[in-house]
């Protein structure tokens, strides 16, 4: 099985060495780099384009998410897991909007974030179900299509707009307008966000 690389990106020491043995024992994981802090996670990461970025969420320089808005300005190819203590529901949904593909908290257990650099490194979404977006005010309401629901559940899988579309037989553009449509019923700010909200609400498994 071809390996994913990652950098791993964190101020303490122990957590790094720790992650390290964790993704070089899982298999089909190699970590390429680490950093310990933003400024330096940047830099590694724009030089060595690894399929997924693990990014603690607090670091000195820059944080989790500047780091992600960072990289997305500098349009790197890179998947970004935050790794995260903190467990506000506002906090994961600020990380989605900027870009992360993967939510992950320290307190979970450790299968959950290699299970995470999996999902995304494949091009999903993975993030913890008490941490997904809240999405709408009046979530019983939420009504998606079958099709918008075909549509994020594919996206979820990793694909991209145009393997979902022709896996079910559309166009790209009728992909992107159901995204669209999705996106506004669960007053999602981005795809990512989409799916993850749909996830939680049993729209999609």
């Amino acid at each position: 099985m071809p390996s994913l690389t990652c950098v791993v990106a964190d101020d303490h020491p122990a957590i790094v060495d720790s992650l390290g043995l964790l993704l070089g024992e899982a298999g089909g994981i190699e970590v390429v780099a680490t950093a310990a802090d933003g400024e330096e996670a940047v830099a590694r990461i724009l030089e060595l384009r690894p399929d997924v970025a693990i990014v603690d969420a607090e670091m000195p320089d820059l944080n989790g998410i500047e780091v992600t808005l960072r990289l997305s300005e500098g349009a790197a190819p890179s998947a970004v897991v935050i790794y995260s203590e903190r467990t506000d529901a506002a906090f994961a949904r600020q990380a989605l909007g900027a870009g992360a593909k993967g939510f992950v908290l320290k307190a979970a257990p450790l299968a959950d974030l290699v299970r995470a650099v999996r999902t995304v490194g494949a091009g999903g979404t993975s993030i913890d179900a008490d941490l997904a977006p809240a999405g709408p005010k009046d979530e019983t309401a939420v009504s998606l299509t079958r099709r918008e629901c075909e549509v994020l559940g594919l996206l979820a899988d990793g694909m991209r707009n145009e393997e979902a579309a022709e896996r079910l037989a559309i166009s790209s553009l009728t992909v992107t307008t159901h995204v669209k449509h999705a996106m506004e019923k669960l007053d999602a700010s981005s795809r990512s966000e989409a799916v993850a909200t749909a996830l939680r609400l049993s729209l999609i498994v």
